[in-house]
């Protein structure tokens, strides 16, 4: 049986385990990746290229990184020839006119239980959301955003303390993995892709610096949702003594020990760092201000003895 000459878009860290399953798998040949533009990153804003860039050179795969998917780039992915493209977390809309030029479609990798959290933040929203569980769709793609029919989807629970970091970490060797069994099995027609239910569909956006400060005045849970989301994307910050303080890390403590201290106020509980909230205490495991080194709450506290009795904004 010849091998189904295959093309990848991808990008980040989660996508190149999908892409070490295609190589390694005998029904498929790669014949080139397609990747975002190398991009500054880190406070030095060094030019990095992207995880899946890297991976594609070391196994000597043609790598494309074209801004956006038009024209010029549209007739380099034609040149290759590809019979089918997987696409994991690639980071652009793929156009009609390049849908329709691969026979045997375009194959996306989705983590979350289609069709919640269509877009470009999966894992946070669910986290965001308290989802009780979540999961990896594989798809169809069609020109809407995540809008094609589902060839197949794999459960997981959730315990309730994920973090974008941690729950990523779940979900990738599960995407990897639907390479070597549910795409193929759909390839070979035995697996049939049946349309979502599409008024049931909700939409999430990657969520910038602004959506990541925190509001004091909201519950424990909430706070703490938010905090667990940003990690591994960008950090949830107050400000304090109009500083950006960094929180990386929480655990809740309820209920409030004084429900006459302002939302958002410092104080020490149990010698830890904790912040007065709406309905309980957060306690602050893991800090860092602006231009500092991440430290531990305790830590914190031993430098800034000054900042309790302080309001966090």
């Amino acid at each position: 049986m010849q091998p189904i000459k295959t093309i990848f878009f991808g990008t980040p860290e989660f996508a190149v385990p999908a892409l070490e399953a295609l190589r390694n798998n005998a029904r498929f040949e790669i014949v080139g990746v397609v990747t975002q533009p190398d991009r500054p990153i880190g406070r030095k804003k060094i030019i990095t290229p992207s995880p899946v860039k890297i991976a594609a050179e070391k196994f000597k795969i043609p790598v494309l990184q074209p801004e956006k998917l038009k024209d010029e780039a549209i007739a380099q992915v034609v040149a290759l020839k590809p019979d089918l493209a997987v696409v994991v977390a690639y980071g652009n809309l793929i156009p009609k006119r390049l849908l329709e030029a691969v026979s045997r479609g375009f194959v996306n990798v989705h983590p979350s239980l289609l069709p919640k959290h269509r877009g470009a933040s999966p894992l946070t929203a669910t986290i965001l959301e308290g989802d009780k569980e979540t999961g990896v769709c594989l798809m169809v793609l069609d020109e809407g955003m995540d809008h094609g029919p589902v060839i197949a989807c794999r459960r997981v629970s959730l315990k309730g303390d994920e973090t974008t970091d941690s729950l990523r970490a779940i979900l990738t060797p599960i995407g990897a993995d639907m390479i070597g069994k549910e795409l193929v099995g759909y390839l070979d027609g035995k697996i049939e892709a049946v349309a979502q239910e599409h008024d049931k569909a909700t939409f999430c956006k990657q969520i910038e610096s602004e959506g990541a400060r925190i509001d004091w005045k909201k519950t424990i849970a909430e706070i703490d949702s938010l905090i667990r989301a940003m990690r591994g994307v960008t950090p949830a910050w107050t400000t304090l003594d109009g500083k950006d303080l960094l929180v990386h890390k929480s655990s809740l403590h309820a209920p409030r020990s004084n429900p006459m201290t302002a939302a958002g106020t410092i104080f020490v509980l149990d010698k830890k760092l904790a912040v007065a909230c709406a309905d309980g205490n957060l306690i602050l495991e893991e800090v860092q201000l602006a231009g500092g080194k991440p430290m531990s709450g305790q830590a914190f506290l031993n430098g800034h003895k000054d900042a309790v009795g302080k309001v966090l904004k």
